[in-house]
């Protein structure tokens, strides 16, 4: 009788499992979708296609030779395709069903789907060009002191230059790795992070001034708060820490993949 129950047990904790895996599976991709995520991950692979990246990568090879080695293996690291797939299976493998849900209605709050709605249109192929433009703009004619004031609470608040500094960070130390170089200068790029993230910081900023151009500071202020708050922070600190991991994943794949194309080129 004993075992009977356990097999019992065993198989209706298995169907449980498979239900909550499937719940998981999908309420992610939701939420992936509505944050706007997997949107950002298509403009990734549009930057990672373009001439103008590969032209920065280059360096001091010629441009033919580095665009036909370099390129291909980007592309297929870096497609949005697999990023996508590696950031779903990596989020929902931590998944919690009724926080995700919790999630999900914060995100079709009308004032948090607004916001997320201007972050999305900035995603796109027209607002990337729009937004190149109008920074441009604000690199002329900066916002006032109390419109920046806002802003440095919202990046505060959701981590945006922290993220975009860390995920600067996981690649080139994915990339080194990968490469094969020494531990002593793998280390030192943490000695960076200070210099990198002072850097990127005032475009973070310069281009949130864009993205929620016409809204209030109140509603800035608001929006900070929201994002500070859970379920919302806890969902976006866990698709952080997925995709700081890819990144570095896919970088020292890539790291590999190309010191095996540049020896095999030299012989």
């Amino acid at each position: 009788m004993k075992q009977s129950f356990v097999l019992v047990f065993v198989f209706l904790t298995c169907g449980f499992l498979s239900a909550q895996t499937a719940d998981c599976a999908a309420l992610t991709h939701q939420a992936l979708e509505r944050s706007g995520f997997n949107q950002s991950l298509d403009h990734i692979g549009d930057v990672i296609s373009s001439d103008q990246f590969m032209q920065q990568m280059r360096g001091r090879e010629s441009s033919d030779e580095f665009i036909g080695i370099f390129r291909p293996i980007f592309e297929k690291e870096f497609s949005p395709e697999l990023l996508r797939k590696a950031m779903q299976d990596r989020v929902a493998a931590h998944c919690d069903p009724e926080q995700m849900k919790q999630v999900l209605e914060r995100m079709q709050t009308p004032f948090v789907a607004r916001m997320l709605e201007l972050e999305s249109a900035m995603n796109s192929p027209e607002g990337q060009k729009k937004l190149k433009r109008y920074i441009n703009i604000a690199m002329t004619v900066p916002p006032t002191d109390d419109r920046m004031d806002a802003l440095d609470a919202l990046d505060a608040s959701s981590g945006t230059t922290d993220f975009a500094t860390d995920s600067m960070m996981a690649v080139m130390r994915g990339m080194m790795t990968g490469a094969g170089a020494p531990a002593e200068v793998i280390t030192q790029i943490q000695e960076h992070r200070k210099e990198i993230k002072a850097q990127m910081q005032n475009n973070i900023e310069l281009s949130m001034s864009v993205t929620y151009h016409g809204v209030t500071r109140p509603e800035l202020e608001q929006y900070a708060r929201e994002l500070a708050a859970q379920p919302m922070k806890g969902f976006y600190e866990q698709v952080k820490k997925a995709f700081l991991g890819v990144v570095e994943e896919q970088s020292r794949a890539t790291g590999q993949e190309l010191k095996k194309a540049m020896v095999a080129r030299k012989d």
